[in-house]
């Protein structure tokens, strides 16, 4: 009679743990951590056995003998504490999971219950128009708080916004980067993220200055932020072209290059284009779309324009280039500041040179 309890004990406590399990919210792609329950006895002494959903057969287990063992292909762990770490969680991991744990004749069962946190997915946004985020949570005992945080961009003042659906209107470069949807339920908190493009150009002065003394120039034009050129082609990225217009003719602009994204993304020099500004048409490996190693000369002084066309909106910059002469004080010669862009960087160079 004694042994039918003992034997019954663990099959009762395993049906009053399947009444209620823990619930846990957790996103596909990401890292989930189910608690081990302390029990009471030597830490040394305790067997410890993970189950998914209604497997027999432990997922993984830790051995007072032998130590821990897994299924070969499993993506779960334990943690020093012996708790189960799933990372990435995966489709196949949205069910029941089961720590069995055994001191002496003792056992101790706790169940929980894996639900999906989803964000669908956040097509590239141009700045100035609106983000929609959305956050979207399985039906569970418990009705997550929902906190969209977003990304910690320096200098950039931002607030925290509420509920699965949010709206950010007018959006600028400090809405891109990573954001978080935080939930808090049943004294728990779990995270999600997403990464949102904001599409725009980088600033840059509006006037490049260089003398002759430097043999070439970069004017500069390129992407905000790294976005990667297929999701540029999926927010309806369709090329871009340079142009100029000399000083000396403010009413005469002329193309230079055009951007072509297929099949890759390369500057080709415009058929016709003006022979005594000497671009070069060059494969873009990054995002930098700037004119590249200008020779200078008198003729370059003019205001350069760089589009970039989507199906909706076209990107513009400009920027001014003046070349200045040197001339001669006392036998010294003085330079204008001028201004170099190397790497994305603008330094600035002196030049003082006593004969």
């Amino acid at each position: 009679m004694m042994l039918c309890w003992v034997l019954i004990l663990p099959f009762v406590g395993f049906l009053k743990a399947q009444e209620n399990p823990v619930v846990i919210y957790a996103q596909v792609g990401g890292t989930v951590t189910l608690q081990r329950y302390r029990v009471e006895g030597n830490a040394d002494n305790v067997y410890v056995n993970w189950y998914r959903g209604s497997d027999t057969i432990p997922t993984i287990m830790k051995n007072p003998q032998s130590g821990i063992q897994k299924e070969m292909k499993t993506h779960a762990d334990l943690l020093s504490d012996f708790s189960l770490q799933i990372s990435p969680v995966q489709h196949s991991d949205f069910e029941i999971w089961r720590c069995v744990q055994h001191v002496l004749l003792a056992t101790t069962v706790n169940t929980y219950k894996l639900y999906h946190v989803t964000i669908p997915k956040v097509p590239a946004v141009m700045a100035g128009d609106i983000l929609s985020l959305e956050c979207k949570v399985d039906s569970s005992p418990f009705k997550p708080k929902v906190t969209w945080i977003p990304p910690q961009n320096s200098d950039c003042n931002q607030i925290n916004h509420y509920g699965e659906k949010t709206e950010v209107r007018g959006v600028s470069r400090c809405n891109s980067g990573v954001w978080t949807c935080k939930l808090e339920y049943d004294g728990r908190k779990t995270e999600a993220t997403t990464t949102v493009f904001i599409i725009d150009l980088s600033p840059f002065p509006d006037t490049i200055y260089t003398s002759y003394s430097s043999s070439t120039v970069d004017i500069p034009c390129s992407f905000f932020s790294n976005i990667p050129w297929s999701v540029l082609k999926e927010s309806g990225f369709r090329g871009g072209s340079w142009s100029f217009t000399p000083l000396s003719d403010p009413k005469s602009t002329q193309s230079l290059l055009s951007l072509s994204v297929d099949p890759v993304v390369r500057w080709n020099i415009t058929q016709g284009a003006n022979n005594t500004i000497k671009v070069k048409g060059r494969e873009l490996k990054d995002h930098d779309l700037s004119i590249r190693n200008l020779p200078v000369s008198e003729n370059i002084r003019g205001v350069y324009t760089c589009d970039l066309k989507f199906n909706t909106k076209t990107l513009s910059s400009e920027v001014t280039v003046e070349v200045l002469k040197e001339k001669l004080y006392n036998n010294v010669v003085f330079t204008i500041t001028s201004y170099v862009f190397q790497r994305g960087i603008y330094k600035t160079k002196h030049r003082c040179l006593l004969h």
